[in-house]
């Protein structure tokens, strides 16, 4: 995976700090620029916040106030993105991953005979 810096023209030139990009297994990502923080995982915390953006710096004691305003301007510009983004991840419910992807469920303690 390498970190991309192509935004487009009017992120570049916004005033804001632009998310870089990365290519994985789940696509392409806008993340925090210089973090391992993704766009839509500020954005899906300020929304479990009320969307309070002290809050939401509070959750992310690595960010600064910039770096929020940034992912949330990156937000405003592109929602379908991140809001689909953000329901991919939701999909991955306890019983899905235990369905689908068994070798990440913890076995249960086994008992001392």
């Amino acid at each position: 995976m390498s970190a991309r810096r192509d935004q487009p023209t009017s992120d570049r030139l916004s005033g804001d700090l632009p998310p870089e990009f990365v290519d994985g297994p789940a696509g392409r990502r806008a993340f925090v620029g210089g973090t391992g923080i993704d766009v839509w995982q500020v954005v899906d915390a300020w929304n479990a916040v009320e969307r309070d953006e002290a809050a939401t710096l509070a959750s992310f004691p690595t960010l600064t106030p910039l770096q929020i305003r940034s992912a949330l301007a990156y937000y405003a510009r592109h929602p379908e993105e991140i809001d689909e983004r953000i329901a991919r991840e939701e999909a991955w419910t306890p019983e899905r991953i235990r369905t689908e992807k068994p070798f990440l469920t913890p076995k249960p303690p086994q008992s001392a005979s």
